[in-house]
């Protein structure tokens, strides 16, 4: 594709600080020009990098982003309120951590209402990134950008729109026999258009 293409790599295939400069390397070398970073280790009896730990992650993806020559956007991502742990105070100073390691952008998916994005991102120096798609906490984007956010992503809640549209039209045809969804779908010609642009 032509437009730039940022990757969510997750806890970065790694646990040591070298784990992550190397996938971020390894990211940039496949022609993505961002990614983020989280602090979930994946472990349930020890859910987050201590914050040292977390640090030193990011520390290292960075490092080796300043080495690329072009502009790679890091992004460090508190998990705390996604994960369980719903601190919005550990969440802050974590951030404010990775601000200072070296990332770009901050993220902290989950955060429970518009007070809790505005806390956050008078906090920092940095963009904050939203993440819409959670119900009950994804706002407008006006409202977000009067809390301070920069940055918004989507995650999977496109994907899900069209698979619940998809799995609708399945129930309707099962369990009713009709066929109504037709009347709301998008015209082939229309949708071959996307498909080419």
């Amino acid at each position: 594709v032509d437009l730039p293409v940022s990757a969510d790599l997750e806890g970065g295939f790694g646990h040591k600080p070298a784990d992550i400069a190397e996938t971020v390397r390894l990211a940039a070398r496949t022609g993505l020009v961002g990614c983020s970073i989280e602090d979930f280790t994946g472990d349930a009896k020890k859910p987050f990098y201590d914050i040292e730990a977390a640090v030193e992650r990011i520390a290292a993806a960075a490092e080796v982003a300043a080495s690329f020559g072009f502009d790679f956007t890091l992004t460090a991502r508190s998990e705390c309120f996604l994960r369980g742990h719903p601190d919005l105070d550990e969440v802050i100073a974590r951030l404010l951590a990775y601000e200072a390691a070296g990332a770009d952008v901050l993220m902290a998916p989950g955060l429970p209402d518009l007070a809790a994005v505005k806390a956050v991102c008078d906090a920092l120096s940095k963009p904050f990134n939203f993440m819409a798609g959670m119900p009950g906490k994804s706002f407008s984007v006006a409202q977000l950008a009067d809390a301070g956010v920069r940055r918004i992503s989507l995650a999977t809640s496109l994907y899900r729109a069209a698979m619940s549209g998809l799995v609708a039209a399945a129930r309707e045809a099962r369990e009713s026999g009709t066929f109504g969804y037709v009347e709301t779908s998008i015209p082939g010609p229309e949708l071959a258009g996307y498909m080419r642009d």
